[in-house]
């Protein structure tokens, strides 16, 4: 069996620097198949055309199958709401019990963003760093050796992600309550950033409402399996399902906008851009419900 991974970057980063983000990739999953002699199944998300449901529903398929992650981080990775949302739904994933995954932080360029939410998550982690290799030629020896030490730590994982807990699947009404419970909480947090928004303190009512959408988005992630399976015959979950994507969907234009206006500190957008890579991840959950009555 193969062992599954996701390469994770900001498509801009790769593209500014010639391609050679998605070479550094190829380079570890061939340096793999001289190591163990089989091929390293890593995800690269080539498609510039990074657009709908569908797509995300792909990414959100292969990031389930992956037993080890690589976010590749440089100042632009800060920036991308689709890579937040990568990282995150992979940790959310790796939280499961029974699971076994592995993070490879690469700082691709040192960061000069310290204060950033997802800064110490990536620092409880084994940083590789890649600022000066970078700068080398591949056929560079510090810089085989390196792509060396990342393959080799790959060739010790499982091939597949390890079978989480069995546990009863709740019904239809624990389902409901939990994300009745979980939509009224984010609802609230939607009515308090409006209050904060409208008394003109953007940061505080960014903040707030990023803490709602994440337990939001992680309470659906808990209760993923069972809604998907219920939303064919329950019509109360895919009323709720529907009530809470067209918030989500609702709220997603004005973060952006305010993800793109230059006026606000710096440090209150880039909370944006994790605020609207919850709010996508939640609906993107929610629309997978909707996928699974047609499968």
């Amino acid at each position: 069996m193969r062992v599954s991974g996701f390469w994770s970057y900001a498509h801009r980063s790769d593209a500014a620097d010639r391609g050679r983000i998605v070479e550094l990739a190829r380079l570890v999953a061939d340096e793999y198949r001289n190591l163990t002699g089989t091929h390293l199944d890593l995800y690269l998300d080539v498609d510039s055309n990074r657009l709908g449901e569908d797509w995300r529903q792909k990414i959100n398929e292969r990031l389930r199958r992956s037993v080890f992650f690589v976010p590749v981080v440089n100042p632009l990775y800060y920036w991308s709401t689709e890579c937040q949302r990568e990282l995150h739904y992979f940790l959310r994933k790796a939280r499961e019990p029974g699971r076994r995954e592995l993070l490879i932080p690469i700082r691709y360029i040192e960061s000069k963003y310290p204060e950033h939410p997802i800064t110490p998550i990536l620092d409880r982690y084994l940083w590789k760093g890649w600022a000066d290799l970078r700068l080398t030629s591949p056929d560079d020896e510090a810089h085989r050796r390196a792509v060396h030490s990342v393959a080799s730590r790959l060739a010790e994982l499982p091939t597949s992600p390890a079978a989480p807990d069995e546990h009863a699947a709740p019904g239809l009404s624990a389902v409901l309550s939990t994300m009745t419970v979980a939509f009224e909480a984010f609802a609230k947090g939607h009515s308090e950033f409006v209050d904060h928004a409208q008394a003109g303190d953007v940061h505080a009512a960014v903040s707030h409402l990023l803490g709602r959408a994440t337990a939001f988005a992680d309470t659906l992630w808990e209760i993923d399996g069972s809604a998907a399976a219920l939303a064919a015959t329950a019509p109360e979950i895919s009323a709720l399902g529907d009530r809470a994507k067209g918030a989500l969907t609702t709220l997603v234009r004005p973060v952006s906008g305010l993800r793109e206006n230059h006026d606000l500190p710096e440090r209150t957008r880039l909370l944006c851009v994790l605020l609207e890579a919850m709010l996508t991840d939640a609906r993107t959950t929610i629309e997978g419900w909707g996928a699974g009555r047609q499968r």
